[in-house]
């Protein structure tokens, strides 16, 4: 194996964390192997409308078809994974700021604020 290879389990190992299924699910070996082969795994905002996009590309990129299109090293992977899911944090805090000003839902406690 290199690489490329344990880049691809990690996509698989993340997809499945992502949408709770493997990309490529079923119970006949040769089946899945030539899915494997041959198809894209279904969308992970398909499956889970939840993950942001970006970090379904980062998982995706991980499982594409050819090696030359994934991560060459897992600390790439790591890199644009911290730099995703850091945007995703800023922008649940920038939602929750904005809660807070504006309304729309109950204190974190679910008591509803004081009027």
């Amino acid at each position: 194996g290199n690489s490329t290879s344990d880049i691809y389990s990690l996509g698989a190992t993340f997809y499945f964390w992502l949408t709770g299924q493997s990309p490529f699910p079923g119970k006949d070996p040769k089946e899945i192997i030539k899915r494997v082969c041959t198809e894209p795994p279904p969308e992970i905002t398909d499956l889970n409308p939840e993950v942001p996009r970006s970090i379904a590309a980062v998982c995706m990129k991980c499982l594409a078809k050819n090696q030359r299109e994934r991560y060459v090293a897992a600390r790439l992977l790591e890199q644009d994974l911290e730099k995703e899911l850091t945007a995703a944090q800023r922008k649940l805090k920038a939602k929750g700021f904005m809660r807070k000003i504006f309304g729309g839902g109950s204190s974190a406690s679910g008591e509803k604020p004081a009027t």
